[in-house]
């Protein structure tokens, strides 16, 4: 019995998809200890001004995501053995060694430092001209602007250390150390929310919350990050040449690049920038409201995350290594579980989330039910699309640039439309239409063609259930809404 309980322990213990989830869970509980004091004890603009940060937190990760995905992709491609960049006379696709090619790890590693730090400094200079437009509003009118300004500060610096310190982070997930990475990043995040709950506690304000959690997310995350990446791979790492481009690994991981990060700024960042506008001109306590609900469906977004994202490291390198059948059951496993810790938590979250606030005496309310139901929607469209284009960006053809820019395109376009009529069901709404006139159907186009499966057929147990549920649901809360509201 104990022998079995060992091997269960450390099955989980050394499990990306549970490892990943503990960190979001360890994360998570901010809402337990933090948000009840948040809400009761800050007013409506310092809770505004809160989640307005942790938007603009939130886009910094914007350039990232276009070579994060790339870096990690390629370092996987290395992990399983292949000569990186391909020469001229090598197939792109063609399986590897299966075993640590360390020279083409050192030239990926050392073009991607060179390249956060080129664009680290971008970073820096942008946040310091355009964050403060953001900050003139009238949620921040209300506050003392010597507060506002200290906590913008704390986002600059600690935002910009933070897109730098992903190169740490890149480098422990594409070499497959997603488990002790996201170990690590659930004992920082207890810690964190400890700290945060006690700033709290001793009734101190929003100033000395705000400069300790994105000091947290950035200064300390490089440093422990910095270390683990220093300790694993046989001191790999500290072998490496000092940053330089090298001109091959560019030109290799760079149409991959640019492609991803154009993708994300035109999905994520007209997503997140649609709050900001909204944030500048609505009503405080409506914008309080949106950004709250926002935040809250953008943890169990992320939480769903876990089992199958976790897996990309694994599924690139088992798509290096042609191992077909281990390739699908990743995909599958993934997908499956993803769903499934999306819906029951969302529409948990619908018929809960207003009796608790109010329970708790919250200064801010939560979204209506139709208007969390559309937000729910929405974000499981996104989710099943996306992780059909993170399967077909498995064979580094990368179309993210095609799939996010035509979806952002289509989702101002809706929610400018919609806005006079609908107000604020706007943006889920338009959001929601965009998924599912484009990204819905020209994503999995792509990958089902790759892995060569129908997809009626692929789908049929992965996401028609969950979308059905989520059908349902959203059909009960109009109707609670416009009929019973």
């Amino acid at each position: 019995m104990s022998n079995s309980i060992h091997r269960l322990w450390l099955r989980a213990w050394n499990s990306p998809t549970i490892t990943t989830w503990g960190s979001f869970i360890a994360q998570s509980l901010s809402l337990v200890l933090v948000l009840p004091l948040l809400l009761t004890r800050f007013s409506e603009a310092e809770i505004a001004l809160y989640y307005i940060l942790a938007t603009i937190w939130s886009l910094l990760m914007v350039p990232d995501f276009g070579f994060a995905p790339t870096f990690i992709r390629v370092l996987s491609y290395a992990k399983g053995g292949k000569v990186l960049p391909p020469g001229p006379d090598d197939q792109d696709n063609a399986p590897g060694s299966g075993q640590l090619n360390r020279e083409s790890a050192a030239a990926v590693v050392s073009t991607m430092v060179a390249l956060y730090l080129a664009i680290g400094m971008v970073l820096f200079v942008l946040l310091a001209i355009c964050g403060p437009f953001f900050l003139r509003n009238p949620t921040t009118e209300a506050l003392p602007s010597r507060d506002v300004w200290i906590c913008w500060s704390a986002v600059v610096i600690n935002g910009t250390l933070m897109f730098y310190g992903q190169i740490f982070s890149n480098y422990l997930q594409g070499m497959n150390r997603v488990a002790l990475y996201r170990r690590w990043d659930a004992i920082f995040a207890v810690g964190t929310v400890l700290v945060n709950f006690g700033i709290l506690l001793a009734g101190l304000g929003i100033v000395e919350l705000v400069v300790w959690v994105y000091t947290s997310g950035g200064l300390i995350t490089l440093l422990r990050n910095r270390y683990l990446s220093l300790r694993i791979e046989e001191g790999l790492w500290k072998q490496l040449p000092r940053p330089r481009f090298d001109r091959a690994m560019l030109r290799y991981v760079w149409p991959a690049s640019w492609r991803s990060g154009l993708g994300v700024f035109m999905g994520n960042g007209t997503l997140q920038g649609s709050s900001l506008v909204y944030a500048k001109f609505g009503p405080p306590g409506d914008v309080a409201t949106y950004l709250f609900s926002l935040r809250i469906l953008m943890v169990i977004h992320q939480f769903s995350r876990a089992p199958f994202y976790s897996r990309i490291p694994q599924l690139a390198a088992a798509y290096a290594a042609g191992a077909r059948d281990e390739l699908l059951r990743g995909i599958r496993r993934g997908m499956m579980i993803s769903y499934w810790t999306y819906v029951p938590p969302v529409i948990l979250a619908g018929l809960t989330a207003p009796v608790i606030l109010g329970w708790m005496g919250s200064r801010t309310e939560f979204a209506s039910p139709s208007l969390w139901a559309l937000m729910g929607g929405a974000f499981l469209i996104d989710r099943f699309s996306a992780m059909h284009i993170q399967v077909y960006s498995l064979s580094n053809r990368i179309l993210w640039h095609i799939v996010n820019g035509v979806t952002g395109i289509l989702f101002v376009a809706a929610a400018v439309i919609l806005f006079p009529s609908i107000g604020i069901y706007a943006l889920p709404a338009g959001y929601l239409a965009a998924t599912a006139l484009f990204y819905a159907w020209y994503a999995p186009l792509h990958s089902c063609r790759m892995l060569n499966r129908p997809f009626i057929t692929f789908e049929s147990r992965l996401f028609f259930p969950p979308l059905m549920l989520m059908t349902l649901y959203m059909i009960f809360a109009f109707w609670m809404d416009f009929f019973h509201g």
